[in-house]
């Protein structure tokens, strides 16, 4: 619920194998053999139950790969290993698509999701969390924490079954989260190094921000655009809104001379140029709809 959870916090590996891991096989061993005795819902609440044995022995026996002890091992290596936890879990959820499992693959990759979300998100945010995401610019931790999530949510979108039509929009518009963190992250990597929660931000990091977000603005504009995606487009509008605002009000009261003058000037070329990408768009959208009608 907070604190990291270290290894030496978890009970021994001969107990998980003896009193989880084992009963776990055993039933479904037992459901297998029995298939065509038992009744299905019986069949379906013994395979859960041991299901999540399985999980939480196969986490517990992970968890000694990384063997976190320290709470300093875990600002270096804790986003690692969820990480590849999320990764083995997205390998898990290919499988069962790839056995023509459909549903299970989904329950995996929701699980990974919650993971990501509660953990990687929340709780252990790097932006929030002292967590090392490496020294690298971009090629770091931080595109593997969002590009996973960002693949199961293709994944999920593009196999049986169905999504109802809410949790379908919220599947199609999370990317935009994602992304938005990505950028932001890797902004602050670029100007604090592996650590993000050094103190401090600097008046360039400040004035990138803003670019980041036009940037955004215009991305989710175009894809919006592409794809027909009337979400992406409102989010678009509402990014570019918060940008214009932070500039307004914050940025240009601590510029002066051509600083000043170059971020209203990127600022008008920038809403300028959305502004011509709607009104295109508009203009699409109108004329479509009158070759619609009768």
């Amino acid at each position: 619920m907070g604190p990291p959870l270290l290894v030496i916090k978890l009970p021994e590996v001969r107990d998980v194998m003896v009193r989880l891991l084992a009963p776990a096989l055993l039933v479904a061993i037992s459901c297998w053999q029995a298939r065509a005795q038992l009744h299905r819902q019986a069949r379906t609440v013994a395979l859960a139950v041991a299901g999540v044995m399985g999980a939480v022995s196969v986490h517990v026996l992970f968890k000694q790969l990384w063997s976190i002890e320290t709470a300093a091992e875990f600002v270096n290596f804790g986003l690692a290993e969820r990480i590849s936890w999320e990764v083995l879990l997205l390998g898990a959820a290919l499988l069962a698509w790839r056995l023509d499992r459909p549903r299970v693959a989904i329950g995996i990759a929701v699980a990974g999701l919650a993971h990501f979300a509660w953990y990687t998100m929340l709780i252990h945010n790097p932006m929030l969390s002292a967590q090392a995401v490496g020294s690298w610019p971009i090629a770091n931790l931080l595109i593997l924490a969002y590009g996973v999530p960002l693949v199961w949510l293709w994944l999920i979108g593009r196999r049986p079954p169905s999504l109802p039509a809410m949790l379908e929009r919220l599947r199609s518009a999370a990317p935009m989260l994602l992304i938005a963190l990505f950028a932001f992250s890797s902004l602050r990597q670029l100007f604090h190094g592996s650590i993000l929660t050094d103190p401090g931000v600097t008046a360039g990091e400040d004035i990138f921000r803003s670019i980041v977000a036009i940037v955004l603005a215009i991305g989710f504009l175009l894809w919006g655009i592409r794809r027909g995606l009337r979400d992406w487009r409102i989010a678009s509008l509402v990014v570019m809104i918060a940008a214009v605002a932070k500039v307004f009000l914050f940025d240009a009261s601590g510029l002066d001379g051509l600083l000043r003058i170059g971020s209203f000037v990127a600022l008008g070329v920038s809403l300028i140029g959305i502004g011509w990408l709607y009104s295109r768009q508009l203009g699409e959208d109108r004329q479509s709809g009158l070759q619609l009608q009768p």
